[in-house]
């Protein structure tokens, strides 16, 4: 009997241990962690590196995009110059460009650009958020007179009652990211310029009522001129990246043409 008494007893003590082990092992998870000890998070630890970076850049560059509308027979003729490769042809054809701009003769589109070091991804945007009618309700039912007044030639015309909406980014975005090489004797750089726009809302018709009535949606209709270029540059010149073929002005061609320029970091 003494020897049970003791192991009961010994077990018990061994009980009471674990438990307070377990009780001060769940207290210290469960304490508050101390200001400064947090987990960093992933996107300030991105950006701190950024702005490392950023002080021990030795360049600072500058990208710029034209975007610019010319009516096709002038297109073609600035197309070959601009994508020739020899300086001087391309020069003037830029100042063509330039002199139609000041003219009316060429529509400019827009002419973003963005700033920013060696090694590092910038993005300009200049956008309007645009939000229309993706889901319709039928409206409500016409008149009795009204409905009796109409016909299949001269049909009564009435709205659909929006019922869900998305919005979509109409503008321009500039996305760079530059690389200098050789000591500053050229640049590389990933280029991505995107433009849209609302060309129309496009009309949808459907009849009711044995075509006496027609109800009216409406929907948009976007135009996009994009392009994902890599490219490396040695001078600062304009230099002919994108050429696009417009919706509206029916006729008309879009250019994109970019420079970019670096210098020493002062």
């Amino acid at each position: 009997m003494k020897i049970l008494a003791f192991v009961l007893l010994a077990a018990g003590a061994l009980s009471v241990s674990s438990r307070g082990q377990s009780s001060d092992a769940a207290t210290a998870l469960a304490a508050p962690v101390a200001p400064g000890s947090e987990t960093p998070n992933p996107l300030e630890k991105m950006w701190e590196a950024r702005r490392e970076g950023a002080k021990r850049s030795k360049w600072d560059i500058c990208v710029d995009l034209v975007m610019v509308a010319v009516e096709q027979g002038k297109a073609l003729d600035l197309i070959p110059d601009l994508e020739s490769g020899e300086q001087e042809k391309v020069d003037m054809a830029w100042g063509r460009v330039q002199a139609m701009i000041k003219t009316k003769e060429a529509m400019l589109l827009a002419w973003p650009m963005v700033r920013t070091v060696d090694g590092s991804r910038a993005v300009s945007e200049s956008i309007t958020e645009k939000r229309y009618a993706t889901e319709y309700e039928e409206p409500l039912p016409p008149k009795v007179e009204d409905l009796a007044a109409a016909t299949a030639e001269k049909p009564l015309v009435e709205d659909a009652l929006p019922a869900g909406f998305e919005t979509r980014n109409v503008g321009v975005t500039l996305e760079v990211d530059p690389t200098v090489l050789d000591d500053g004797k050229r640049v590389h750089v990933e280029l991505a310029p995107k433009r849209v726009e609302l060309l129309e809302m496009e009309k949808s018709d459907s009849r009711m009522n044995e075509g006496r009535t027609v109800v009216r949606e409406m929907q948009p209709l976007f135009g996009v001129s994009s392009v994902t270029e890599s490219l490396t540059v040695a001078s600062d010149k304009y230099q002919l990246v994108g050429v696009h073929v417009l919706t509206k002005p029916e006729g008309w061609i879009e250019l994109h043409l970019v420079r970019v320029r670096w210098a020493v970091a002062k």
